[in-house]
């Protein structure tokens, strides 16, 4: 049953869910060539392989659950969301590092039990032109706008619009944290 104090909210989720589709079509038409390369050599998977294909797979059946007012639609989206916006802020941390740090700190313990910290340059010219740089900007707008739809989507009109209770919600938001956290701590120490 549709009342007039539904209808605003469900048309702000479909229109969620069209923003979402569009960004996920740009972004998946940027990476087709890796998603194809990753495809094509799926014997050399590894964990962050896996990592960079989740949302690929899932986001779509989110965004049609979402649009189909679906409660497994929120369960994947806000699943996804949060998904990468702690990578997002993961990566954020590790540019800070590198762009602060030129260096490497390494804390060695001697025979006594005493620590030293050694620090030793990197010249990280050579990976930035591999690899290209982006400002530190470019990671907080990112985290900006994905945490307002992280928000947006947890807000209360819009949960009980998919019948979420709080349980749910702190179960999707930590079991979404949990693999991205382990992952990116182990890069981060």
């Amino acid at each position: 049953m549709i009342t007039t104090n539904n209808i605003l909210p469900e048309r702000q989720v479909k229109n969620l869910a069209l923003v979402l589709a569009s960004l996920f079509l740009a972004d998946t038409f940027r990476d087709w060539e890796l998603i194809n390369l990753m495809l094509a050599d799926n014997r050399n998977w590894d964990f962050s392989s896996i990592l960079f294909l989740i949302p690929k797979i899932i986001l779509p059946i989110g965004l049609w659950g979402i649009w189909n007012l679906k409660q497994y639609g929120w369960v994947l989206t806000a699943f996804i969301i949060t998904f990468l916006t702690v990578s997002i802020f993961l990566t954020t941390i590790m540019e800070i590092k590198w762009s602060i740090n030129n260096t490497s700190f390494d804390l060695y313990k001697t025979a006594e039990g005493q620590g030293h910290l050694t620090v030793t340059p990197i010249d990280n010219a050579l990976l930035d032109k591999i690899f290209g740089r982006k400002p530190i900007i470019f990671y907080v707008g990112q985290l900006i706008i994905i945490g307002t739809i992280i928000y947006f989507i947890n807000r209360q009109s819009i949960t009980d619009i998919f019948k979420i209770s709080k349980k749910t919600q702190f179960t999707v938001l930590g079991l979404a944290s949990a693999p991205v956290l382990m992952h990116g701590l182990t890069l981060l120490i």
